[in-house]
């Protein structure tokens, strides 16, 4: 027996294989059709996919609609389409792709406002891949056969315009979007498949001419990009598109990047001076020649400022980071990837340093002479905890080392060189050492940051008690031996 939890996804299930089957055999049905039984076909097919749509649409939150509420706009507006043909008028098929036009700009509109919606932080990359793509839906574009005496004239071309040139963007986009998520969602690649095969039909159908195979092939890859948005509409994944999602990308613009982004500006005046050139027209050539100039000279513009602007952000972002005497990790960076490498799993240890003699070099030596201290005890710490491992200033005399997946020998092989460096007479100090104290917590003592960098102060703090039970070694700093410590 099915229980209710259970009923609600079966019965989608079910929906979509019954769609799917029901798509496939309208695609088989109609190349075997008359031309009006085609007509009712397509119809058909139309409606399906806008049942669809108003079916997932409901599943969305209220103010989270648009970009269904845009979808089944087109749809409607291409079963309008499909009935104009039907109309007794020499004026039918002019009316048929005005219609259709329409209903791919509502496409466009349902794509854009889908990525709007997402607030993706990659919003350079999707514009980027947008234009690139945009730029190669042009450059198809101009090689088209343009067949403006053709039944709807202007408006066949404004249509094929519409889904080559604004499609290709979108798919860009979408792509893009597909690309940078950090987990893919099948609803999407439901939406690519429908707006490539849209632009693929549409390039067909273009190229056919009078060709009837080619016309009825393009006509069934309609009717399976109308089932691919049904799919959309009916996927449960669906309305996840609409939150907001991290991104795995960086959205700083490259050389590489530029340079397609370059060649995209581009590519348009070079084909049109190209065929320019091809019908010797010198004063065309030169003007697509210019074209292409000042979008180098645009580009080039933008990667100046782009590298200058990546600059400040990384200088800013050290800043944030970084501590600004020993240039180590802060404290809340160090927190953050210690919290990172619990949250994958991974096998860590943290080793909590505290100096033993720092307030009586500042008593004695001055301040200036402990913040050189300082920044010598972070050069000699780092020599000691090399990459993967990092190393951090904690606060005043505290430095804290994350060792990565390190073995026990590796953490007592770094304690140990950590114990030697410090041990080695500092000017700063008047050529004395400064003692540390260390305790060493690894990730099976706590799953927590707070708890593990507690566990490793609490075995830190116990060492320290142990040394300062211990005979007070002769020389160092007479007179401050009450005061040594942290």
């Amino acid at each position: 027996m099915v229980n209710a939890a259970e009923g609600g996804p079966r019965r989608l299930r079910t929906l979509r294989v019954a769609y799917g089957l029901a798509s496939i055999a309208l695609v088989g049905l109609y190349p075997v059709l008359p031309g009006t039984g085609r007509e009712f076909v397509l119809i058909g097919a139309i409606a399906g996919a806008g049942a669809c749509v108003a079916y997932g649409r409901r599943r969305v939150r209220s103010d989270l609609r648009s970009p269904w509420t845009l979808l089944l706009g087109a749809l409607v507006a291409f079963l309008a389409a499909g009935f104009a043909l039907l109309l007794p008028t020499h004026h039918a098929t002019t009316v048929r792709w005005l219609i259709d036009a329409v209903g791919n700009l509502l496409v466009l509109a349902a794509a854009l406002a889908l990525i709007i919606g997402r607030r993706s932080r990659d919003v350079g990359g999707i514009i980027d891949a947008a234009v690139i793509a945009f730029a190669a839906g042009s450059v198809l574009w101009v090689f088209l056969p343009h067949r403006l005496d053709t039944d709807g004239g202007f408006a066949a071309q404004l249509d094929l315009f519409v889904v080559v040139v604004a499609f290709a963007g979108v798919l860009g986009a979408l792509v893009r979007v597909a690309t940078t998520g950090v987990q893919s969602n099948p609803a999407l690649r439901w939406l690519l498949a429908a707006v490539g095969i849209a632009i693929i039909e549409n390039i067909l159908r273009a190229l056919a001419g009078a060709d009837t195979v080619s016309q009825t092939v393009a006509a069934e890859l309609s009717i399976v990009a109308l089932a691919a948005t049904g799919q959309f509409g009916l996927d449960p994944t669906a309305p996840a598109l609409m939150r907001r999602q991290p991104t795995v990308r960086s959205e700083r613009l490259s050389v590489a990047r530029l340079a397609f982004l370059c060649a995209a500006v581009a590519a348009f005046p070079i084909v049109v001076g190209i065929r320019a050139l091809l019908r010797h027209d010198t004063g065309g050539a030169l003007l697509a020649a210019q074209g292409v100039a000042v979008a180098a000279l645009v580009m080039l513009r933008i990667g100046v400022l782009s590298f200058a602007w990546a600059r400040a952000e990384r200088a800013l972002e050290h800043q944030a980071s970084h501590d600004p005497l020993t240039q180590l990790l802060n404290r809340r960076e160090f927190i953050a990837r210690l919290a990172d490498v619990l949250a994958r799993g991974e096998r860590c240890a943290v080793v909590f340093c505290d100096l033993d003699n720092f307030k009586a070099i500042n008593d004695i030596f001055g301040h200036d002479a402990g913040d050189r201290l300082l920044i010598e005890v972070a050069q000699r710490l780092t020599g000691c905890v090399q990459p993967p491992h990092v190393v951090s200033r904690f606060g005043g005399d505290e430095f804290v080392a994350l060792l990565i997946d390190a073995t026990d020998e590796e953490t007592e092989a770094i304690r140990s060189c950590l114990t030697s460096v410090l041990a080695r007479p500092f000017e700063q100090a008047g050529g004395a050492p400064v003692g540390i104290s260390i305790g060493v917590a690894r990730s099976e003592d706590a799953t927590d940051p707070d708890e593990l960098l507690r566990a490793a102060d609490r075995f830190m703090y116990a060492e320290k008690t142990q040394r300062r039970s211990a005979p007070w070694p002769p020389g160092v700093f007479p007179g401050q031996v009450s005061d040594a410590g942290a």
